[in-house]
Order: C-alpha cells, then sequence, then structure tokens
C-alpha cells in the first residue's frame, strides 16, 4: 500500500510558522499558554532553553501574573528578568524573523508578548493568534532570538 503524503516534500512551514500554528490551536490560560509563555515555548524551541521555567503553573489570572512578575506595569523589566535565566538574549532596534519583543497595542493599556514574523508582530491572545502590522503597536523592547528560518 502506498502512503501519499498530504503536503508535497517540496513544502516546507517554517519552524516560526508552525509555532504560529500550534499558538492558535491553544487555549489562553494564564500562566499556561497566554501571551508571554507561549513566547518562552518559542524561545525553548530555538535555544533548547526556558526563560520562563521558574513562572510556569504559578498565576492563574492577570492581577496574580501582575503580583508575581510585575509585568503589566514593568514588562521590559520582567522579560529581562527570565531571559537572564538563561544567560540573556541581546537586545536589537530592528527585528528579523523570530526575534521576540513587548509592545503595546494602539488604543490597549496593557503590553503583550509578541514574535515578530518578517511583515508583523504575532501574538498570542484569546481568540488564538493576533497579528499585527508594526504601525499598530509601540514596540518597548526588541530581543533576538537566534532564529535562522
Amino acid at each position: 500500500m502506498e502512503v501519499t503524503a498530504l503536503v508535497p516534500a517540496e513544502v516546507r512551514v517554517a519552524p516560526l510558522f508552525q509555532e504560529l500554528n500550534r499558538w492558535q490551536r491553544l487555549p489562553f490560560t494564564w500562566g499556561e499558554t497566554d501571551c508571554c509563555l507561549t513566547l518562552a515555548d518559542w524561545i525553548m524551541r530555538v535555544t533548547g532553553r526556558d526563560p520562563a521555567a521558574h513562572l510556569r503553573g504559578l498565576y492563574e489570572s492577570a492581577a496574580e501574573c501582575q503580583r508575581l512578575t510585575g509585568f503589566l506595569t514593568d514588562p521590559v523589566a520582567c522579560f529581562e528578568d527570565c531571559f537572564a535565566t538563561i544567560g540573556d538574549l541581546p537586545r536589537r532596534s530592528d527585528p528579523v524573523p523570530g526575534d521576540v519583543a513587548v509592545y503595546r497595542r494602539a488604543g490597549e493599556r496593557w503590553p503583550f508578548g509578541g514574535v515578530w514574523t518578517g511583515q508583523r508582530w504575532a501574538s498570542k491572545g484569546r481568540d488564538g493568534v493576533t497579528l499585527l502590522k508594526p504601525g499598530y503597536v509601540a514596540t518597548l523592547a526588541v530581543w533576538g532570538v537566534g532564529y535562522a528560518g
């Protein structure tokens, strides 16, 4: 019996887009699959190190996340504290695909963590994945992950 591939061998989905498709299927759960812990999953996939191992499963709401990490009031420091656990990630002024960032969306008061696709910022949201053009966000900080898609 011959097995036929659903996706031809010449069509390869880059790991970044595989990860975004995985995010799309996950429920948004504080402390498990929120916008920052899915970024930590991505960083772990690329680097083999988990910058959020010390946070997983320790909070179940935005308020608990804030009390534990300070993310809502100082998201850059929160990310840098996490990255320090894996030896830091370099800051960048111009993102390349796969880099991660903290930003605020236009009209939103809360920060979000996202990954740069090369054209848009992608974040894990309550309804899957949100893709935003650069003009719709105020980037607070960008870190290189070392992805070579």
